[in-house]
């Protein structure tokens, strides 16, 4: 470590993240009361759920809801 004490030493933990993110929405879902949600941006849901959807994601008007 160095004398700095900078931060980037650190490697990512993603499942702190994932489990950041996904607390984050749980949070807003019950401030604002609601009880789901429906994302069709591929950003969104990966951000939200830490899953990839691939290209399809791109073509809103092939997934259902």
């Amino acid at each position: 470590y160095s004398q700095t004490g900078a931060d980037w030493q650190y490697r990512v933990d993603y499942d702190r993240l994932r489990k950041e993110r996904l607390q984050r929405a749980r949070d807003a879902m019950e401030e604002a009361d609601l009880g789901a949600l429906v994302l069709y941006a591929g950003a969104n849901v990966r951000y939200v759920t830490g899953s990839y959807q691939g290209n399809w994601k791109y073509n809103i008007d092939i997934r259902y809801c």
